[in-house]
Formats: C-alpha cells, structure tokens, sequence
C-alpha cells in the first residue's frame, strides 16, 4: 500500500544562517494557508466602532500538515517528532518554491488498525514573521 511521495526541501536556523539538511514528505492531504489582520475594533461612547491598528497588521496562521499512510518501519515520523522536541527553526520549499519559515510544535499519529504497518501523522507549524 506505499505511496510514492514527493518532497519539500528542509532548511535548518544554524549559526545565523539556513544550512541546507534534506528533505520532509510534502503533505498528502489538501492544507490552508492563512493570514489574519491584527486590527481590534472598539466601541466608541457615541456608539461608533473606532480601529485599532498596530504596528505589525497581520499574522500568519499555523500550517497544519497531514501525511497520510505512513509505514511504521519508515524514520520519517522521528524525524517530526525531533523537530518538534528540539524547538528546531526550519524553512520549508514546496514544489512551487514557496517557503515557510518556522517550528513544528505538535506532531500527532493515528494507528490505522485495518492497516497495522501503517499511521497517519498530523503536524502543526507555527510559522515566523520573517
């Protein structure tokens, strides 16, 4: 039941630069990729909205990344997990060579139990500013 994958080119923070360290599964399920404004909105006293706008207008939502039947013989779910536990900053380069810099900061897997040699794997990637 393997899936040929394709992949996303892995760079890792080191020393103030990006070192090139391999590569991760592109995610095989559909995934949103989001902004959301900063703007707050008061109440005025004449019953009025006033905006607030602060210095940094927006923020980029996480990623939430779904690997579909991996095999449990394959290192690829270490390697999240390890990212998620080292804290470590990493930009990623999709197929159309966009990139999102950031840190995984969970990784869940669910047991297929009508595919024992098989999980599915979520990972969430809180993505940076820069």
């Amino acid at each position: 039941m393997a899936q040929t994958r394709t992949h996303w080119a892995v760079d890792v923070w080191t020393g103030g630069a990006w070192v090139a360290t391999g590569y991760i599964y592109a995610p095989n399920e559909s995934f949103t990729i989001g902004h959301s404004a900063t703007q707050g909105k008061v109440k005025l006293a004449d019953g009025g909205n006033g905006y607030i706008n602060p210095e940094v207008a927006y923020v980029r939502e996480q990623l939430t990344f779904q690997w579909l039947e991996i095999a449990n013989t394959d290192a690829f779910k270490s390697q999240v997990e390890n990212y998620v536990k080292n804290q470590t900053i990493l930009r990623l380069t999709d197929s159309l060579g966009n990139q999102y810099s950031g840190t995984f900061v969970k990784i869940d897997r669910v047991w297929l139990l009508a595919e024992a040699n098989f999980y599915d794997i979520a990972a969430v990637f809180e993505r940076s500013l820069g």
